[in-house]
């Protein structure tokens, strides 16, 4: 149940990552953007950068709900990989966004909240997995 519960808690994060700035540049000079979010990259057709997060957010919340309600060891398995591979997915989405761009500028809050939630969400999806391993069937001689 932990485990569903994380992978929900999980989803504020993500969202909170996207929209705030996750690099603060230094240099604006040329009349460019200050800063950049997953959801403003800062210059036209950068819409399609946004389409991974929402995804996970969304296609997350269904393992989640299954960790909430069903307690099938089958169920628990494939709900608590699709946690764990949503949040080391999510995870180094955000590394790649903010270490990208950090030789340009300061590091914003979106890249660590973002991070926060990648995290969550594995944790949860372990939580869960693990939670297969601490009610494994006795084996028969």
């Amino acid at each position: 149940m932990i485990g569903g519960i994380a992978g929900i808690a999980a989803i504020p994060f993500i969202l909170a990552g996207c929209f705030l700035p996750f690099i603060y540049y230094s240099d604006t000079s040329g009349g460019g953007v200050t800063s950049s979010s997953v959801f403003n990259l800062g210059f036209p057709g950068t819409a399609w950068f946004a389409a991974e997060p929402v995804a996970v957010m969304l296609f997350s919340i269904a393992p989640a709900i299954v960790l909430l309600i069903w307690s099938s060891r089958l169920a628990t398995a494939i709900a608590s990989g699709a946690l764990i591979a949503f949040g080391v997915q999510t995870f180094f989405l955000f590394i790649g966004y903010t270490g990208g761009d950090l030789t340009l500028g300061r590091i914003g809050a979106g890249g660590p909240l973002g991070l926060v939630g990648g995290f969550v969400m594995l944790s949860g999806g372990v939580l869960a997995a693990a939670s297969l391993l601490a009610k494994a069937p006795a084996q028969q001689r």
